[in-house]
């Protein structure tokens, strides 16, 4: 009977599985102008007397604001901000994307919503851009 050397090999592939996911958040709520202009009752309906805004002066009620009190930005804007920062992703992914924290922001008090999911150099990368933007 003769023997063999048998020579171990590593069947798992020596690339990271270390993934990480690029997050974007946007705290946006729709104003209740004109409302907010009538006195006694507008400290019970302002959202942005309550968050500490100040109402739009034009009184639309489809503006939305930021707690910072600037007007949020539009969904193409928001699209055109997260492909600066993350330039890889494609315009329609961009815009998927700002659609998807738009549909957050209608349901909670922050959108929140994945970019992209990519290895943790990248993904370091993408956020220091869209911080800076």
């Amino acid at each position: 009977v003769g023997t063999k050397e048998v020579v171990a090999t590593d069947s798992e592939s020596k690339t990271s599985k270390d993934m990480w996911a690029v997050l974007v958040h946007a705290e946006m709520g729709s104003c209740n102008m004109p409302w907010c202009a009538i006195p006694g009752i507008s400290g019970i309906v302002c959202h942005c007397k309550k968050n500490g805004i100040t109402p739009p002066s034009d009184g639309r009620n489809k503006s939305l604001k930021s707690r910072n009190g600037k007007c949020a930005l539009t969904m193409a804007e928001y699209a055109e901000i997260i492909q600066q920062g993350v330039p890889v992703l494609p315009r329609s992914l961009a815009y998927k994307a700002s659609s998807d924290l738009f549909v957050s922001a209608m349901a909670n008090t922050v959108g929140t919503t994945m970019v992209i999911g990519t290895f943790k150099r990248a993904a370091e990368e993408y956020k220091q851009r869209l911080e800076n933007l």
